[in-house]
């Protein structure tokens, strides 16, 4: 994604190429969130312009924090599919930087430039955005704000909570920080109103976002319908602990050699205390582990809902989990994803840093999202009210029967399905030597290289490494807590699906800005 021609300003003439090798950079952690409805996954494809990463690429570019991103070392934590989520979400990267001295900058080709030019005083015609760029547009509308931090900077705290993001928010005084670029705000101008980076933190040169992680939370927001939350706890505890997941994940045998992975904490709780056992009470998983496999979060949810329907016992998980037993895995969907959220990466040792005035440009914009979404689910709410109204009286006035005789539960019984099939029954995928056996020749030795490399295998040591680090790093955590949710989206019939979704990420976005304002000491 590196740069072409520059571009021509509005007379015409070309624009002054940036040149990065005058000033100094930094290894900068971002902490994102983002709305993934409208995206195909968190990581950048080619000839796929829809991405998260690709949208933040495009960020870094037109604001001159990056030149290209072969050599930026960019780094992410947690890999999202299309349709999912993030509150929590990490990624690292050099960063042009606005300070002379007193950090830790990466090595330059070239010495930066004298301090008499500074980077918050760049012309424009020196850098590739135009000033069009960053005012108000109708994907950023977030355009005031200064390009530099004020003297007032806020510097949060390292939090490894399982339930709450690893940062709190506090105002710092004569923090080292304070004169640097305000990258929050840089990026928010120009990102998507549907992405969002929430705050900075400086790095050594050898972190990785995805290595140097303690850990990781996942959210999935869900409908309690008719399901047995009782039973779904049970089974959610057989799967805390140190297992061989390969049962639980799409298993990816190229990359990944190793199946066993820590479930910390697992836990089914309500999203609000009020009418939580009425079918359409939001409800919320939080799951919290070193590391996760692909899908594993999704498979996981899968189980549990046929458990929690009545179709599975709870002892189906641990038939599951013993791969002696259960050597090839039954076919079962996934889990909708519009209801996972990453909500936290966990960095124990990493001080987070934003500017006031940034957070609460944040804040107006989550509410401003969540004020559309809240009007647009309770439209369809009233909709669907309005919808079984008339299907009673319809039903009424063509069976002769009283309003006595009816339910309303028959007006929203879905049609028959097939006859369920235990999952011990069904056809099952190949076992993982199978799928060794069946790669080509090309995939065979890709796998090869990976293993000699180590592979995916190197995140399971750094996780097992971590741990102890996570645990003494946890005895130090700030006692920020608030609850969250995520969703599942398999609704019955189109309009109750519809209401599903809004009513989810209205919930999810409001949870944000409760996270939002309980960090920093604000009230909604």
């Amino acid at each position: 994604m590196a740069h072409n021609a520059p571009p021509k300003n509005d007379k015409g003439k070309k624009s002054k190429s940036f040149d990065m090798s005058r000033y100094k950079q930094r290894h900068i952690a971002l902490r994102m969130a983002y709305l993934g409805e409208n995206y195909r996954g968190l990581a950048v494809q080619e000839n796929v312009p829809d991405t998260v990463e690709a949208m933040l690429f495009n960020a870094l570019q037109k604001t001159c924090l990056i030149t290209d991103t072969k050599t930026c070392h960019y780094s992410r934590c947690g890999r999202t599919d299309k349709g999912v989520s993030a509150w929590g979400q990490v990624v690292a990267v050099h960063m042009r930087s606005n300070l002379k001295e007193g950090v830790e900058f990466v090595a330059t080709e070239k010495d930066a430039p004298s301090a008499s030019t500074t980077a918050d005083q760049l012309p424009l015609s020196d850098c590739t955005v135009s000033q069009n760029t960053l005012s108000a547009s109708p994907t950023s509308p977030i355009a005031s704000a200064a390009t530099t931090c004020s003297s007032s900077t806020i510097t949060t705290a390292s939090c490894s909570s399982s339930s709450s993001p690893s940062s709190s928010l506090s105002t710092a005084s004569g923090n080292p920080n304070a004169r640097e670029l305000d990258y929050v705000q840089m990026l928010n101008r120009v990102l998507p109103f549907d992405i969002r980076v929430l705050a900075w933190a400086p790095v050594d040169a050898d972190f990785s976002a995805r290595f140097s992680c303690a850990g990781r939370v996942y959210k999935y927001f869900f409908l309690k319908r008719d399901l047995d939350i009782d039973r779904m706890r049970e089974a959610s505890q057989l799967l805390v602990g140190e297992h061989d997941f390969r049962n639980f994940c799409k298993m990816d045998v190229v990359h990944v050699s190793n199946f066993v992975r820590e479930i910390r904490d697992f836990t089914i709780e309500p999203c609000s205390p009020h009418n939580c056992d009425q079918p359409t009470s939001l409800w919320v998983a939080t799951i919290s582990g070193t590391a996760f496999l692909y899908h594993q979060i999704r498979c996981m949810m899968q189980i549990l809902f046929e458990v929690g329907a009545r179709l599975e016992e709870c002892d189906v998980v641990k038939t599951m989990l013993d791969v002696e037993v259960t050597k090839n895995k039954p076919q079962y969907p996934l889990a909708s994803e519009v209801g996972l959220v990453l909500w936290d990466c966990q960095f124990p040792s990493l001080q987070w840093s934003s500017t006031v005035e940034a957070q609460r440009l944040l804040m107006a914009k989550l509410l401003e999202v969540y004020e559309d979404r809240i009007i647009k689910s309770t439209m369809v709410g009233a909709m669907r009210a309005h919808l079984q109204t008339e299907m009673l009286f319809s039903s009424l006035h063509s069976s002769g029967r009283t309003a006595h005789n009816v339910r309303w539960k028959d007006m929203e019984e879905p049609p028959q399905k097939r006859k369920y099939v235990p999952l011990m029954q069904r056809d099952t995928e190949p076992h993982f030597e199978q799928r060794v056996e069946s790669l080509s020749e090309s995939k065979k030795l890709k796998r090869d290289s990976n293993l000699k490399k180590g592979g995916e295998s190197g995140a399971d040591v750094g996780g097992q490494l971590l741990r102890v680090a996570y645990t003494v790093c946890a005895l130090y955590s700030c006692p920020c807590s608030f609850c969250g949710m995520v969703y599942e989206a398999d609704g019955v019939g189109a309009a109750r699906s519809v209401l599903c979704v809004w009513v989810i990420c209205a919930a999810v976005l409001m949870k944000w800005c409760a996270c939002l304002a309980e960090q920093a000491d604000w009230h909604l």
